[in-house]
């Protein structure tokens, strides 16, 4: 196994420094000049072009811009491996500690939705395959294709007015309490964000759980274990399921990176002050630092999930882990 998860940490080495090139060549190519929104207020609102040049010049020295793009990527990436993704732009803070601030917020919203689309589509998607060509598999199936057609913004309306409108059941979007905070409080607010943000994930993951047990339950060796006369419990939870459980638990690892990446609109919608909620202030204000951040942090964050992913198919089926 150690040579197994060191094999991937390798293969994620070469990955990493591709993000890092296009996170870093991405914001340099954006239109504008980032430099403008650097220099302050008062200097940038002056007519004087010589003195706005001098500006200029100054906060390229001061930020390194000055400096060729090798140079400048060396020392942005050297600056982002000891924890460095300089500073915000508008607020002058930290942008490592501003993106670490909004971190649990957005874990909250992503781990929530993600717990719902696991409890529902599993489940579900067994029911479905086992009572495949029912009433049960085909309401199933076409509450799934409505899910992953249904864009969440829409979905995220169509709560808001449905649950605190016109019912008057859950508050209206604001006021984020954290659950550890009040956790009564805390699911009220992020219920309806949680669902309309894992709609989607719900809908992929149970349709992958019908057909995969679909094809599991067709092998020989459950034909076996049921003339063997085990009860079909046993036969599906004990000796199907392990092995339809390897493809989706590569779609819910990937999906918990699509909630992540998702809540950028659910978010804003839902007034919920995460990461998303930033990322979007950010761009309309230019905020080039807080951006650049962002993106590769979530980059970050999709490799170590794949290398969990990863890691969790070597434990549900050694033969991988001796075939990779």
């Amino acid at each position: 196994m150690q040579r197994y998860v060191a094999r991937r940490l390798m293969q994620a080495v070469p990955v990493l420094l591709l993000v890092t090139i296009m996170v870093f060549l991405l914001m340099r190519f954006l239109p504008g000049d980032p430099v403008l929104a650097l220099i302050p207020i008062g200097e940038s609102a002056t007519d004087d072009e010589v003195a706005l040049e001098a500006a200029r010049e100054r906060i390229r020295a001061r930020y390194g811009l000055d400096k060729p793009l090798p140079v400048q990527y060396v020392l942005w990436v050297g600056r982002a491996a000891r924890g460095d993704l300089g500073q915000s732009v508008r607020t002058r803070q930290p942008v490592s500690e501003m993106l670490l601030l909004k971190l649990p917020v957005t874990a909250q919203l992503a781990l929530i939705a993600w717990l719902i689309a696991v409890a529902v589509a599993v489940p579900v998607g067994v029911l479905a395959a086992v009572k495949r060509n029912s009433v049960w598999d085909i309401s199933a199936t076409v509450g799934a294709m409505a899910g992953v057609a249904m864009p969440s913004f829409w979905l995220g309306i169509l709560l808001i007015l449905v649950f605190t409108w016109y019912w008057k059941l859950l508050p209206t979007p604001g006021g984020f309490v954290p659950i550890w905070d009040d956790p009564v409080r805390g699911m009220k607010v992020l219920i309806l964000p949680a669902l309309a943000l894992g709609a989607s994930s719900t809908a992929s993951v149970m349709r992958l759980t019908r057909s995969s047990l679909l094809e599991v339950l067709a092998q020989d060796y459950v034909r076996t274990a049921r003339a063997k006369g085990l009860s079909s419990l046993r036969v599906i939870w004990v000796h199907a399921m392990r092995n339809a459980l390897l493809a989706v638990v590569t779609v819910m690892g990937l999906q918990w990176i699509n909630l992540l990446g998702g809540s950028v609109i659910i978010e804003q919608m839902f007034a919920i002050p995460g990461m998303g909620r930033l990322a979007i202030d950010a761009i309309q204000g230019r905020d080039y630092p807080v951006v650049q951040g962002f993106v590769l942090f979530i980059a970050v964050l999709v490799i170590i999930v794949n290398l969990i992913v990863d890691v969790m198919y070597a434990v549900l089926d050694p033969r991988i882990r001796l075939a990779g």
